[in-house]
């Protein structure tokens, strides 16, 4: 694999037609090896069997201390998989998977894909009627969960239920000293009660028997699920979103391509693995990626967002792959005063738009931590296998969110017409690529609204945030549609441009501009603004905040209310939960 210094460069056309999907002028920072290079459509499991064959030893996952070679998770991996069809899964029979970040979910996976069966991945959080719902519109085979959510889907009263359910507890993979203190715990709670006889546990799954027949299916038809994650949820009903395994494996290749040509991950590097695998962002970017590229991943089921940075302390972890809120909360740890971060290598940062401000502080962190790191924003969402843009090394630009992974393409549509926007011209953010959905669920209107084909032949993800591309390349993100406030007298705000401005206040930790209604007025702008805990708590710095707003906005985008607020309320997977603000008092 090339080195930056090492790639050839791509040609660069001399002329642009003034627009972005035509010209692609990204490729500028790509080799031709990159662009020339074919997406990868083996299976999952082929994909990381072929890139680790040679490094059997190498560890591929430690978890709570006890580490898994590479040799010993391809093992493993297809032990599972001869338990399954020995259970009677089949090709393209579908099995719910809800578990978090533990190695029995990363078996669960690819011993699944290994005999061409649907992974259908939740989220242990849901509650009764989420899971009701996700079960019921995807029937499953069999369902694995943690033994803690077992009797939440008996009782939930799903209409399909799975022949089998298989209960995994938290700590089975871990060493001998956390599963005698996890027994000695069991002692005081009460242990869920396997109901029915055709439900098990894992390790009695395990004991069924091998079977004679070769039942790897090395190669899956492009138009074939081959796992269903979910978006949305903690707000409404959950989108089943289907992905490809190509989809999958492109994601993870053109990530490793960027590894080779800038230089940034090293195999053995240890990546820490706390974005679940029920999210396409940590299967695809996190545990996919990581695995293609041979690092050690280090899964960790469960953490206090707030003591992220002692966690990342704790691994020593070179490669870290999270959202704004936790790198926030690492750089305003005042107990990490002193420590050293000079391990840490590599940040990735995505699911949320981070102001500039809180970008430059926490690069200021890793700068007076000894980091060599900086962060490196991504923009994607589940229907593009999550990484759509990424920053990386010369590929990065202050206020953008990257430039187009080497097989993706990026354009903006005026909202109203549909017509190609020109370079610098907002409109609706557009995707095309190799990692693009197969379509939602059983649910065609949906997918024919978010998949388009437009006039020039391919189809497009539809977004539903606002954007422009620059001329060498670059993504500017200006925030959703639905989050566009369309004020009492019409005039429109976008929340992110006034979330910059006012995040300029040294007091200002975090600030989410939402919809509000106010009784005299109407719909107005309303700021909430969290403070830095080293700035004084009872003082309201609003007065100050509105003249950086005279100097930075137009008089009609500055919020008309605030409220100061002891912490952002977020989602299940860490963004700011603007719904849940908007029906703040």
């Amino acid at each position: 694999m090339m080195t930056k210094n090492e790639k050839s460069a791509a040609p660069v056309k001399a002329e642009l037609s003034g627009y972005p999907a035509k010209d692609k002028p990204w490729l500028r920072y790509y080799s031709s090896e990159a662009i020339e290079s074919e997406v990868n459509e083996t299976s999952l499991y082929e994909y990381i069997y072929e890139r680790n064959k040679a490094y059997a030893d190498d560890k591929a996952i430690e978890f709570f201390g006890k580490g898994i070679s590479y040799g010993e998770l391809m093992e493993t991996i297809r032990k599972t998989a001869g338990a399954l069809y020995s259970s009677g899964v089949r090709k393209n029979d579908v099995v719910a998977v809800c578990l978090p970040a533990v190695p029995e979910a990363a078996y669960m996976i690819y011993a699944l894909d290994y005999i061409g069966a649907v992974p259908n991945l939740l989220d242990p959080r849901y509650n009764k009627k989420l899971l009701k719902i996700c079960m019921d519109e995807a029937p499953a085979k069999m369902l694995v969960t943690m033994d803690s959510c077992y009797d939440r889907f008996m009782d939930c009263g799903m209409e399909n239920i799975p022949d089998n359910i298989v209960l995994v507890s938290p700590v089975r993979s871990a060493p001998f000293y956390l599963k005698a203190a996890a027994w000695f715990k069991s002692l005081k709670e009460s242990k869920p009660v396997v109901r029915r006889e055709s439900d098990m546990w894992w390790d009695d799954l395990m004991k069924l028997p091998q079977p004679d027949a070769d039942i790897h299916v090395k190669n899956r038809d492009d138009s074939e699920c081959a796992v269903l994650l979910h978006t949305g949820g903690s707000t409404g009903k959950p989108k089943g979103v289907m992905l490809s395994g190509k989809a999958v494996n492109s994601i993870a290749s053109e990530c490793v391509w960027l590894a080779g040509e800038h230089a940034v991950y090293e195999r053995g590097y240890r990546l820490l693995d706390i974005i679940p695998p029920f999210a396409s962002y940590g299967l695809c970017a996190s545990l996919h990626m990581g695995l293609g590229i041979g690092l050690t991943i280090d899964m960790v089921p469960k953490f206090d967002s707030t003591k992220f940075g002692r966690l990342v302390l704790k691994h020593k972890s070179n490669v870290v792959v999270g959202v704004p809120s936790f790198f926030e909360n690492m750089a305003n740890d005042t107990g990490l005063k002193d420590a050293d971060f000079s391990f840490l290598k590599f940040a990735v940062c995505g699911g949320d738009s981070l102001t500039y401000e809180r970008e430059s502080r926490v690069n200021s962190f890793f700068k007076d931590h000894n980091s060599p790191a900086v962060l490196n924003m991504g923009y994607g969402m589940t229907e593009v296998g999550s990484v759509a843009t990424v920053c990386l090394g010369d590929m990065k630009k202050t206020g953008s969110i990257g430039v187009p992974l080497v097989k993706t393409v990026v354009k903006a549509i005026d909202t109203e017409t549909g017509k190609d926007c020109r370079y610098g011209e907002t409109g609706e953010i557009c995707i095309h690529g190799p990692a693009m959905m197969l379509g939602y669920w059983k649910d065609e209107e949906l997918t024919k609204k978010t998949l388009r084909v437009h006039d020039d032949g391919l189809s497009w993800v539809h977004t539903g945030d606002l954007g422009y591309v620059t001329e060498d390349g670059y993504l500017i993100y200006q925030g959703r549609i639905k989050r566009l406030i369309v004020r009492y007298d019409g005039f429109k705000i976008y929340p992110q441009a006034v979330e910059e401005a006012i995040t300029k206040h040294p007091a200002v930790g975090q600030c989410a501009v939402a919809r509000y209604n106010d009784e005299n007025l109407g719909v107005i702008a309303k700021a909430f603004i969290t403070l830095k805990s080293d700035a004084d708590q009872n003082r309201d710095p609003w007065d100050e905040i509105l003249g950086i707003c005279a100097d930075e906005l137009a008089e009609s985008s500055v919020p008309q209310a605030h409220e100061i607020i002891s912490e952002m309320p977020l989602t299940s997977i860490g963004k700011i939960d603007y719904k849940a603000l908007e029906k703040m008092k």
